[in-house]
């Protein structure tokens, strides 16, 4: 039996301006591919296993800074003068924090709690056929749960507002992160910038709530990436917003997003100024002053944008369910940004300084 087509009406708005002339930003220099700044002597290994990558980032040196933290930490706790209860100690050592961050991961990835974890003879056993070096005991397992601790005893860094930072508990492991995460690769010509969430399901003021994205809950990042490699990253609280970004006065007409999307280029712009980028976004970063600005620092930018947010149109707004022919097609172009409104099975809005208005770009 033949299928009726269901005819919906057009719904009769204001003629919509037609597409107009755009030059998008050309790059001053040819895009590019990424590249890996490793260490000379990886150029000489057949083979390179996990661990070596790991030590790149979380370095011998700042493994053993973490396990004098966290022994500074269980001594303050347990055998401080006011303590009236003590205890036997055993000094947490790097290869204790490596087998126990190993089995932390393991645990992570195979989805298992500790208390459901392979245990034999009093130990964490990951594997079978694993040398006894490779296991830690149940209660040196424990202590170090109860007494990790990143950074030492009773500091607390401040913003440069003098107040308290909220995440200095880890300051350490994120100024290393950082560091060698722009060390060791060169990103390509595209980047992305969008957020990211850390998995924490505890009690924290900190933690953001996003109940329909893969990760429902836990701490937010900014994020810098090309490829899944994370190049650069700002973290956020729920409860006291992003980390305060230094801005010049042009900027502050910038929303705070946007200040910190600002931020996170300007820093891969300054480290390797001889290279162009594009950067390319979601609706929740996208708005025509943003694009302006770097487009002006020579950075081209696209992505999706909402019709509510700044520099958006009048001419081309529309409602969520405006009723339009299908590939109906409209823009503006205004201070180097261009706008463009597509009409699909809902109307679909982006901005770009680097695709032009006509053809199959």
């Amino acid at each position: 039996m033949q299928q009726k087509t269901l005819k919906i009406p057009i719904q009769n708005l204001p003629d919509r301006p037609k597409l107009p002339t755009f030059d998008p930003l050309q790059p001053v220099v040819p895009p590019h591919t990424a590249w890996n700044l490793l260490p000379i002597s990886f150029s000489e290994l057949d083979a390179i296993t996990p661990i070596q990558i790991f030590n790149l980032f979380l370095t011998n040196s700042i493994m053993g800074q973490l396990g004098a933290n966290t022994n500074s930490n269980a001594q303050q706790q347990l055998l401080g003068p006011e303590k009236e209860r003590q205890h036997s100690w055993q000094p947490v050592t790097a290869p204790d924090l490596y087998l126990w961050l190993a089995i932390q991961t393991h645990m992570g990835l195979i989805g298992v709690p500790p208390e459901r974890y392979r245990m034999k003879d009093g130990v964490y056993l990951p594997e079978d056929g694993l040398p006894p070096a490779a296991y830690l005991g149940k209660i040196c397992y424990q202590e170090i749960c109860c007494f990790f601790h990143v950074s030492p005893y009773n500091s607390l860094p401040e913003t440069p507002e003098g107040l308290p930072c909220w995440h200095s508990k880890v300051e350490i492991l994120l100024e290393q992160l950082q560091f060698f995460s722009q060390q060791y690769r060169v990103p390509g010509s595209n980047v992305t910038i969008d957020e990211a969430m850390i998995l924490f399901t505890c009690r924290s003021i900190h933690i953001t709530k996003m109940p329909n994205k893969p990760i429902s809950q836990g701490y937010k990042f900014f994020r810098m990436a090309e490829k899944g490699y994370v190049w650069e990253f700002h973290p956020s609280s729920n409860a006291v917003g992003g980390d305060p970004v230094d801005v010049e006065s042009h900027l502050l007409q910038l929303t705070d997003t946007g200040k910190r999307v600002h931020h996170l280029i300007r820093h891969l712009h300054q480290r390797h100024r001889k290279l162009s980028f594009n950067v390319y976004m979601d609706n929740f970063f996208t708005t025509q002053p943003l694009l302006a600005e770097l487009c002006r620092m020579g950075i081209g930018a696209s992505g999706t944008c909402m019709q509510q947010f700044q520099g958006f149109p009048k001419e081309l707004k529309v409602g969520k369910n405006a009723k339009l022919p299908y590939y109906f097609q409209s823009g503006a172009v205004n201070d180097g940004v261009a706008t463009l409104l597509r009409m699909d099975s809902l109307p679909v809005t982006m901005m770009s300084t680097i695709h032009p208005l006509h053809g199959e770009d």
